[in-house]
């Protein structure tokens, strides 16, 4: 009886080593910049979300938050926001299932052309030549960055 609960004992040792779950550490950061992208993510429908919301939502002064983002993304706030919703717009428009306007709205645009301008001031074409270039298989076009 002694041997066999030694035995026992000696198995669930062995299989059952008190081994902690592996822990990801992340840095503060870290943390912030996907706090920041869930944010966006969360509200890039909302035209009238905006740096100042942003700030309130990671909790941080206005000041405090655009040096922090400019100091880890090499942007500033207000373009991080801005290249987010076009680069969502560029994946929508890709797909094409929606017109421009919708996509313009989809992505928090007011007015399509306002979206249009800033499309052009980043990809160096309108959201109406991309998708044609898309539609002609221009290859080079279609991976426009960034």
């Amino acid at each position: 009886l002694l041997n066999q609960r030694r035995q026992l004992w000696d198995k669930f040792n062995r299989e059952f080593a008190l081994t902690p779950k592996e822990v990801k550490l992340t840095s503060p950061d870290e943390e912030l910049l996907s706090r920041i992208v869930e944010i966006m993510e969360e509200h890039i429908m909302d035209s009238e979300f905006n740096v100042n919301k942003m700030c309130e939502m990671v909790n941080l002064s206005h000041m405090h938050f655009i040096r922090k983002v400019k100091q880890l993304t090499g942007k500033k706030p207000v373009e991080l926001l801005k290249t987010y919703r076009l680069k969502r717009a560029k994946d929508l428009l890709r797909q094409n299932k929606a017109n421009i306007s919708e996509v313009a709205y989809m992505v928090g645009y007011d007015l399509p052309n306002s979206f249009s301008r800033a499309f052009k001031k980043i990809y160096g074409l309108s959201p109406s030549e991309y998708v044609e270039s898309l539609q002609h298989g221009d290859s080079k076009i279609g991976e426009i960055a960034p």
